[in-house]
């Protein structure tokens, strides 16, 4: 009897889920470091610019568990990408927005997709792998 090979882990399909989680959680807080410039670019307060970083959070909150029930007959990768796209957008958006309101919506809504990605991350890396290595790509994942 031969031993068995291991099986490898889909390495760099996992670091691109670790990547977008990354990205997710940085796009968070990176508004926090940027008050000054943005407070001038939208002409408003730094306190008010602040309000950035609960928006995106609010859209998270109130979007996960939701999302996640409503989306539960829908096919995983398909939907994974339309996360991934909208909160690409919705970056887009704040990115070049001059409005405060228009920038407080665009961040609302990539909270909402961050919200739908961290939501699909962990079952979308384990059904990547085989039973024996789940713990693994999830850790990898998250």
């Amino acid at each position: 009897m031969t031993p068995r090979k291991p099986e490898r882990l889909p390495l760099a399909s996992l670091l691109a889920l670790a990547t977008a989680a990354f990205i997710t959680i940085l796009t968070e807080a990176l508004p926090a470091g940027l008050l000054p410039q943005m407070a001038q670019g939208l002409a408003v307060s730094e306190a008010w610019v602040g309000q950035t970083v609960t928006f995106y959070a609010i859209g998270s909150l109130v979007a996960a568990i939701p999302l996640t029930a409503a989306t539960q007959g829908m096919r995983r990768r398909p939907l994974l990408l339309s996360a991934l796209a909208g909160f690409a957008i919705a970056n887009t958006v704040t990115t070049f927005s001059g409005s405060y309101p228009l920038t407080m919506v665009a961040r609302f809504l990539a909270g909402v997709s961050a919200g739908l990605l961290w939501a699909l991350l962990a079952g979308y890396a384990a059904r990547m792998v085989p039973d024996h290595q789940k713990g693994r790509a999830i850790a990898i994942a998250m």
